[in-house]
């Protein structure tokens, strides 16, 4: 097996319908080739990506130097598959279509950087075990851009559920989850300086999959972390589906146009609304240990704030807790609070010693002491944006390609559990919806 590979990076996007495609090019590389390979439908999709691409050479700080090559028409994809440019594909666009995309990357030889999600429904995860099976025999890459693992809060939450003198073990004597997670994500938002503009096929629950389905990924990612850590959850004995729900945001006329440039062609019976299938709930077991993870969408974000997301791990020892509500705590703002409140003195000394020797990892990260509970803020200076995921995202991949056996083997079957759980949860919430 040739473990070690020098041979530069060479982009080819596959039909770029979603902007995080664009995002895995915001900087320039030395490992990666400036030409990047284009294959797409010419559509307005290509035309906003390849605007994308000319604003981040254009800029004034770090401008890249890319030059695309581009191939569009109707036989985008037998000309991918024939004139073999590029050895590294990048993909994220139609859902629906992805996991036949990534069979024709690894059936021609090439690494596949992709978007979440992989599949979108159930029945396509037969075909996702066989392609996870080519590419592991042909020595070849499958990495999913799981951006939230990167997110500094994540990181710090993940180092402290690992320290037993800090958390313990996993609480599974209530009724409530041990582990929850939401997330609310906003389809009104501005990328790389300018809005975001959405492909109509967004909106389309059959073509761009439910929240479950799509967002879920990163949450169920995140807790496969929490709870597993390194470890190999597999499909027969690591996790158990319980049970999933889902209910619409509706979006008017005026709200569709301004979000996709057109106007809505689908409506529901409610009033001439949209109603997007962005709202899902979804409750499993990991190793026997309850999660709940909440997935939804707004329009727009109040006050003009980002993504929010909200957690909660309780353990033996202490809860943690993290919730951005920028009125009572600041937005990066990691609350602990003990299990008992005769136990708060030891564990202010514990995590006192902790985050003294974490300056190195996290500069700045302040322990603030409250008589029933600590805060450990953490400064923005060290959190990296939304954007700067992807980068951080791309170095790894990069440093894997190099070095093909440093990718541990528990990736690829948490990959697979992964996109299991979620098409499922997403099949179950929409019989549910279809019987209420």
């Amino acid at each position: 097996m040739n473990a070690i590979q020098t041979e530069p990076v060479r982009l080819v996007t596959l039909a770029p319908g979603h902007f995080h495609a664009a995002l895995v090019q915001k900087y320039r590389y030395p490992e990666i080739d400036p030409t990047a390979f284009i294959y797409s439908p010419l559509d307005e999709d290509l035309l906003i990506h390849l605007n994308h691409i000319r604003n981040f050479n254009l800029r004034s700080d770090q401008p890249t130097n890319w030059q695309v090559s581009v191939t569009a028409g109707d036989d985008f994809l037998e000309r991918f598959r024939m004139e073999r440019s590029g050895n590294t594909v990048v993909l994220a666009g139609i859902n629906r279509q992805k996991i036949k995309w990534i069979e024709s990357a690894i059936e021609s030889g090439r690494d596949v950087l992709v978007d979440k999600p992989l599949i979108i429904d159930p029945e396509d995860f037969p075909l996702l075990e066989r392609i996870e099976e080519t590419a592991k025999e042909r020595n070849l890459l499958i990495w999913d851009l799981m951006t939230e693992r990167y997110d500094t809060v994540n990181r710090i939450i993940h180092e402290l559920i690992q320290l037993p003198e800090l958390f313990g073990e996993w609480r599974t004597d209530s009724d409530q989850p041990a582990l929850s997670l939401e997330s609310v994500h906003y389809l009104k938002k501005t990328v790389a300086g300018q809005p975001l503009v959405r492909p109509q096929w967004w909106f389309d629950v059959a073509t761009a999959g439910d929240s479950l389905a799509d967002v879920g990924t990163h949450l169920v990612d995140l807790a496969f972390r929490f709870v597993a850590n390194a470890q190999a959850v597999t499909l027969n004995d690591g996790v158990a589906l319980i049970g999933a729900s889902r209910y619409p945001l509706f979006i008017d006329q005026e709200q569709y146009s301004h979000l996709t440039g057109h106007r809505s062609t689908t409506e529901s019976a409610s009033e001439g609304q949209l109603a997007y299938q962005g709202n899902g709930t979804m409750l499993f077991t990991i190793f026997g240990i309850p999660v709940q993870v909440t997935a939804l969408w707004g329009f727009e974000a109040p006050d003009s704030e980002g993504d929010r997301h909200t957690f909660r791990a309780n353990g033996t020892r202490s809860t943690i807790i993290v919730t951005q509500d920028t009125k009572t705590l600041p937005e990066d703002c990691l609350t602990i609070q003990p299990a008992t409140t005769n136990s708060i003195d030891s564990l202010k000394k514990y995590v006192s010693e902790w985050c003294w020797h974490s300056q190195a990892r996290y500069p700045g990260l302040t322990l603030i002491e409250h008589e029933t509970h600590l805060s450990l803020v953490i400064p923005r200076a060290i959190r990296p944006n939304h954007e700067e995921l992807f980068g951080l995202v791309l170095k790894d991949f990069l440093k894997m390609r190099t070095n093909r056996d440093s990718l541990p083997e528990s990736e690829r079957i948490n990959r697979l559990t992964r996109y299991f759980l979620t098409t499922q949860a997403s099949h179950r919430a929409r019989i549910v919806t279809s019987q209420a």
